[in-house]
């Protein structure tokens, strides 16, 4: 019996523990954080005082089992209160988990129905708030994780992760008082509705501490749209919001928090108005279409016939295809279109290419190219806009004799030497550099002319 802290025998001895949290302990029995036998007192706070919750018993009361007895006298009178605030400024609900049955003598431990119901998150019934009572309990803790996380980082005593048949944490057989008496305020909300729209069936209220989400409210129509945060501690008074989870189709304004007639509690009113949804603008359909022409180098119509394809991309190096490639007929050099529709804004580019769709290589002697003819446009962007959704290429075949070569032009050309002046022969010389006599070959010339053969014998002139 009690896996972490074991209280005293009798009503006197009075346990008294203070910024604690207990957690992650399991029963065998009864009471996984908790549990107080019939002649045991449980009170716990959230000032300066703990926090009970995510324990676990395989029987009944998860948290808190606190038994009671039929048998009365002052030595044995027990009484549980359960306060909702937690240490670190968290709220807590209490539900069943299981059904108690009273006790009938002081000592009898194990009292409750073996075949009652135990705690349905779906289904959880109504929340039970134990003040000076002297009802025995099995009960469930269930606080968002927000509030728990608050309470482990503000607790300087954890008890955790013990074991036992009776209160995993801790059991008494005494009195048990966790933490100081606070006073505490509620906060009541109200929601009112403004248009004809279907309402939901419910919506969920968050209260808001310390940035965190400490409790939540479920508002609907069979509650009136009104709910309350109870048992709120005295210090969160001006420092709690609170914050409507978003609905469909209407938009939530939270009022201000006052404080009501009484002088204790506070109120608010959450007004949802219908939205206004604008109609969605139908998206223009852009249209993009390619002109596929073949020509000749004087700009006219080059009469082939072929099968050409078209395709566009989202990007400059046309690798990125969008929509499916087209194929465009051209006959007898009649120009050919290929049609893109329902098109978004956006910049495209419009290449041809083979039938699955690569961009054909326009470069002189490139794999893919038309031999003899050299392609314009391949590639030409055209951007669509809400103001432009239509746009146009014009992809062109112009006809390039002698196998698509287009000769080099040089670079640096060299200027070409200026020959020099001949020398003129002197007076008397030939050309050769032999000294003849002019009258003798004159002379030689006519009798050749004639058909004389003269023998001549001459010396040349020796240098």
């Amino acid at each position: 019996m009690g896996g972490g802290i074991y209280g005293g025998l009798g009503a006197k001895p009075n346990l008294k523990l203070s910024n604690m949290a207990v957690y992650s302990n399991t029963a065998s029995s009864m009471g996984g954080g908790l549990y107080s036998c019939p002649t045991g007192r449980i009170y716990l706070y959230g000032k300066n005082g703990g926090a009970v919750f995510g324990n676990k018993s395989d029987t009944v009361g998860d948290d808190i089992s606190a038994e009671r007895t039929m048998y009365k006298s002052d030595a044995t009178t027990s009484y549980t209160t359960l306060s909702n605030s937690m240490l670190g400024g968290g709220i807590v609900h209490y539900y069943n988990d299981g059904v108690p049955v009273m006790s009938t003598t002081v000592n009898n431990v194990d009292n409750y129905s073996p075949t009652g119901a135990r705690y349905n998150a779906l289904d959880p019934g109504d929340e039970v708030t134990p003040n000076e009572s002297t009802t025995p309990y099995l009960l469930k803790a269930v606080a968002t994780k927000d509030a728990e996380k608050m309470a482990e980082d503000a607790a300087s005593l954890k008890i955790t992760n013990n074991s036992a048949g009776y209160g995993g944490g801790i059991a008494t057989n005494a009195s048990l008082t966790i933490g100081e008496k606070d006073k505490v305020w509620n906060l009541n909300v109200s929601k009112t509705w403004s248009g004809n729209k279907a309402k939901p069936a419910s919506v969920t209220v968050d209260l808001i501490y310390g940035g965190k989400v400490i409790d939540t409210l479920k508002l609907s129509a069979k509650n009136n749209w009104k709910g309350t945060f109870k048992n709120l501690a005295e210090v969160m008074k001006g420092k709690v919001s609170i914050s409507e989870e978003s609905v469909s189709g209407w938009t939530a304004s939270v009022g201000g928090i006052t404080a009501e007639k009484d002088g204790t509690d506070q109120s608010v009113t959450i007004t949802n108005t219908e939205s206004v949804t604008p109609p969605t603008p139908t998206p223009t359909a852009g249209t993009i279409t390619v002109t596929k022409k073949t020509l000749n180098q004087s700009g006219q119509a080059v009469k082939v016939s072929g099968t050409f394809y078209i395709t566009l991309f989202s990007d400059e190096k046309c690798t990125k295809i969008v929509g499916q490639t087209q194929s465009v007929a051209v006959r007898d050099g009649v120009p050919g279109t290929a049609t893109f529709t329902g098109l978004a804004t956006g910049k495209y580019y419009a290449a041809e290419t083979n039938a699955d769709g690569t961009k054909l290589i326009t470069e002189p002697a490139a794999a893919g190219k038309y031999v003899g003819y050299d392609v314009t446009g391949n590639g030409t962007a055209v951007t669509l806009s809400a103001e432009n959704p239509s746009g146009t290429a014009v992809i062109t075949n112009v006809y390039s004799p002698a196998g698509h070569k287009t000769p080099k032009t040089p670079t640096n050309p060299k200027t070409p030497t200026t020959p020099t002046t001949p020398t003129t022969p002197a007076s008397g010389t030939s050309q050769t550099g032999d000294n003849f006599n002019v009258g003798l070959w004159t002379l030689l010339a006519v009798l050749g002319l004639t058909g004389i053969t003269v023998p001549v014998w001459f010396r040349r002139k020796r240098g």
